[in-house]
C-alpha cells in the first residue's frame, strides 16, 4: 500500500516531539500522527528507526528524518510563513548554536533535575545551578528583545520552549525545587518518561 502522507511517530509529552509537531503545524504540512507507547514501541517505528526514539518522520518516498531539529528544518524550508528561519536579529547559524547549547548543556542539567533519584545530591544541586544559569540567560535575551532573536518568534524560540516548560512540570511532579525561572515562550508540557535527545 502506498503511503500518501508523511508519518510522524511521536510521544505527546516529549519536548523533542513537541517541537517537531510545532514546526509541522506552523508550516501547514499534513502528516499522519502516530502517538506511541514508549514501553511497547510499534514494529513500524523500529523498522524505520532502529534506535526507537521519537520523533521520527517517515516521508512519502520512504526517507526517514530521525532528529527533531531536522524535522523542524524540513518543515520550515518547505513553508515558513512567519520567517522563523530568518530572525530579525541574528542568523540561522546563531540560532542553531543556541539550540545546540539548549540540547546539550541544558538537557544534561535537566535530566538530573527531573530524575534526582539517579544522581548524587551534589550532582543534582550542580545541575539545578546550571539549569538556573541557562534559564536566566534566556530570560535576559527575552527581556531585551521580546523573543530570543528579535521581536518575532523564531526557530530558536520554538525549539527551546518545550524543554523550558518541562523543567517546571518535572520539578513540581518530583518534589524538588524548581531550578529557577522559566522562559516565556513555553507551553504546558512535561514528560513522565525519559525521551532521548533528538
Amino acid at each position: 500500500m502506498t503511503q500518501t502522507l508523511p508519518v510522524l511517530y511521536s510521544f505527546r509529552r516529549c519536548p523533542y516531539a513537541i517541537r517537531a509537531r510545532l514546526a509541522l503545524a506552523h508550516a501547514g504540512l499534513a502528516c499522519e500522527l502516530r502517538e506511541i507507547n514508549l514501553r511497547n514501541k510499534p514494529q513500524a517505528l523500529l523498522d524505520a528507526s532502529p534506535k526507537g526514539t521519537v520523533p521520527v518522520l517517515v516521508l512519502e518516498d520512504g526517507r526517514v528524518i530521525e532528529q527533531s531539529l531536522d524535522v523542524m528544518l524540513h518543515a520550515l524550508r518547505a513553508n515558513d510563513p512567519d520567517g522563523w528561519l530568518a530572525p530579525t536579529s541574528g542568523s540561522l547559524p546563531d540560532m542553531l548554536a543556541l539550540i545546540e547549547r539548549n540540547d546539550g548543556f541544558f538537557k544534561h542539567a535537566l535530566d538530573r533535575c527531573k530524575y534526582p533519584e539517579r544522581y548524587t545530591a551534589e550532582e543534582v544541586n550542580h545541575a539545578q545551578a546550571d539549569a538556573l544559569t541557562w534559564l536566566a540567560e534566556l530570560d535576559d535575551q527575552l527581556e531585551a528583545t521580546g523573543y530570543l532573536f528579535g521581536q518575532n518568534p523564531s526557530l530558536a524560540d520554538m525549539a527551546c520552549a518545550p524543554s523550558c516548560a518541562s523543567t517546571r512540570a518535572s520539578t513540581s511532579r518530583n518534589g524538588t525545587s524548581s531550578p529557577g525561572r522559566t522562559c516565556r515562550p513555553g507551553c504546558s508540557a512535561g514528560s513522565t518518561r525519559p525521551c532521548s535527545p533528538k
